[in-house]
């Protein structure tokens, strides 16, 4: 919505006390959320924690598996990992692989961009756009934005 569109709308008559109370459910919610992460956040370190102890004490004990009776059994995952390029360079590299044993199709279907950076990058371009005088920006392969709100706040 546009700031003339919101200008033409008639504001609804709120009380105060309504508000008030909203604003009071949001920061208990809010609070509740916050106890809620962290409890999580300490379980999952917990878990972590645990595993760990579990992954060192099978590797000492030469046993890929560990089976308890009437729970379960416990085994090692063995897995392979690479980070993503981070160089020019390197990504030139594993573009240039991709495209030439699996082919162009292929090779968008692994060329992606980050949303937060595509975001990032697309209000740079628009505000560069603004101060060249262009109204409604657009950039070739990406949907207009969508407008939304959230809620900020800060306690006293």
């Amino acid at each position: 919505m546009s700031l003339e569109e919101w200008n033409k709308e008639t504001a609804e008559d709120i009380s105060v006390s309504e508000v008030d109370r909203a604003i009071l459910e949001y920061d208990e919610a809010d609070k509740a959320y916050k106890e809620t992460k962290k409890i999580c956040d300490t379980a999952s370190k917990e878990k972590s924690q645990a595993a760990a102890k579990v992954l060192d004490l099978l590797a000492r004990s030469k046993k890929s598996k560990f089976v308890v009776d009437n729970l379960g059994t416990a085994y090692i995952i063995n897995k392979l990992t690479v980070t993503t390029p981070k160089t020019n360079s390197d990504k030139e590299a594993l573009f240039k692989y991709i495209k030439e044993k699996y082919g162009h199709e292929t090779f968008m279907g692994f060329a992606g961009i980050n949303s937060a950076r595509l975001n990032s990058f697309f209000n740079e371009e628009a505000a560069l756009a603004a101060k060249e005088g262009v109204a409604n920006f657009e950039m070739p392969g990406v949907q207009q934005p969508q407008s939304y709100q959230t809620l900020g706040f800060r306690r006293k």
